[in-house]
């Protein structure tokens, strides 16, 4: 980090130039160490564009715009490797929202896509870092003190956080004890409040799967050395249908399954449990019952050149003329994840590939709040003046327009006006 200081009492300047990093008197580890490849862009460079991160060989160009002065113009060669681009990591979003993402790009006649190579945008998905998952809950209330040879029900209720998309719901024993006995499950249960008397676990009494190391389907075991969380079908009578799952050793050890859960329901997760009169779950130091964790979501794979209908130009696309291209993206049933968006060239089996890219927009359609183009918490005059802009203009293009086609016409007309002004707020 370079970094100036400022109180009070300061004034002045301070300057940095040719920073080093090195490791045992290595080679220097810092890219553009000199700051001469700076966001105005000066030749090609790895280093990106301001607010943008780049990859292969870019730069910002005034050769041809399609919306301001300039557009990223961005080359793949033998000296950038197989692929150049920028991208920028943008917003988490959770199962159910909606991500529209549109750019346009210009393939030159000279120099522009030839052989298998491409152009496009895309989207990946990382875990969301700034999302707050709360501590397990659980009830381990299964212990000595139970009847032996008897199903004994532990059941817990809870309320899915805020952000939470799915549960792992978890069956686990606690004993470190390596005298004490088995203890055994059967039909576990997860119910959401949204689906009052639905089931959501799949193999739920644990008929399905073999008896060996991870074998019961649809559940995956965990466990330390000397324990095992197996199929069992001859121990003990089962409470439902034919098999139990066998929880046995001196450490912590069950098995999970994770589940779609919604923020805001109840979720009630339950199973019965059962030790035996012969080798009883006896210790003192040993509890056993449900558990669940909270998870975020899930991260979808990445939607990748030509992983959607309009997202990529290939060879043969006309040329020197602005081409628009999008990802219409909802996302999955369990899943949240931090969005990257992505201006990407491939040069496939072609010696190069140069395209130019400019007016790269992304909406969270499922979040329309009026409209704040600028996400700076309110609509006030600046808002209006992006309305004002994008007001009348097929197709929708540059200044964020796409934040205000409330009703999703592909125009900004009195409709979606007469739905902004009442929400204005003014400045936050």
């Amino acid at each position: 980090v370079c970094v100036w200081t400022y109180t009070n009492a300061s004034f002045g300047s301070a300057y940095w130039d040719e920073c080093s990093l090195t490791v045992n008197g290595g080679a220097n580890l810092l890219l553009n160490p000199g700051f001469e490849e700076a966001g105005s862009g000066s030749g090609y460079n790895p280093f990106g564009i301001d607010d943008w991160t780049g990859f292969g060989g870019q730069q910002k160009s005034s050769d041809v715009a399609f919306d301001g002065t300039y557009s990223a113009d961005v080359i793949v060669n033998d000296q950038a490797g197989s692929f150049s681009g920028l991208f920028q990591d943008t917003v988490a979003l959770e199962a159910g929202d909606r991500i529209f993402a549109h750019a346009w790009v210009y393939n030159p006649s000279t120099g522009g896509l030839t052989g298998s190579a491409a152009a496009a945008i895309k989207l990946e998905f990382f875990p969301a870092s700034d999302v707050n998952v709360p501590p397990p809950e659980e009830l381990l209330s299964f212990d000595a003190n139970d009847p032996v040879e008897t199903w004994v029900q532990v059941s817990y209720t809870t309320t899915v956080p805020a952000g939470i998309t799915l549960a792992r719901i978890v069956l686990v024993s606690n004993d470190t004890d390596p005298n004490n006995g088995p203890v055994y499950f059967d039909l576990a249960s997860a119910e959401r409040g949204t689906q009052p008397g639905v089931n959501q676990l799949l193999n739920a009494s644990f008929e399905q799967g073999t008896s060996g190391p991870n074998g019961l389907d649809n559940w995956t075991e965990f466990r330390g050395i000397g324990c095992a969380a197996r199929k069992n079908a001859f121990e003990v009578p089962a409470f439902a249908g034919f098999s139990v799952l066998k929880i046995s050793g001196s450490c912590v050890a069950g098995v999970y399954q994770d589940i779609e859960v919604t923020p805001g329901e109840t979720l009630t997760i339950s199973a019965w449990l059962r030790s035996r009169a012969d080798m009883p779950y006896a210790s003192a130091n040993a509890q056993a019952g449900v558990k669940v964790e909270w998870r975020a979501g899930s991260v979808p794979p990445q939607v990748d050149i030509g992983g959607a209908p309009n997202n990529t130009i290939f060879a043969g696309a006309p040329t020197d003329t602005w081409i628009p291209i999008w990802i219409d993206y909802t996302m999955p049933a369990g899943s949240a994840a931090l969005v990257r968006t992505t201006v990407i060239v491939a040069r496939g089996d072609a010696p190069d590939a140069h395209v130019y890219f400019d007016g790269f927009e992304g909406v969270v359609t499922t979040r329309f709040d009026g409209a704040d183009s600028d996400a700076d918490g309110d609509e006030d005059l600046l808002d209006f003046a992006q309305l004002q802009r994008c007001f009348g203009g097929v197709p929708l293009d540059g200044y964020n327009c796409f934040v205000f086609d409330q009703n999703e016409d592909n125009v900004i007309d009195t409709a979606d006006s007469g739905f902004f002004f009442p929400r204005m707020t003014g400045p936050n």
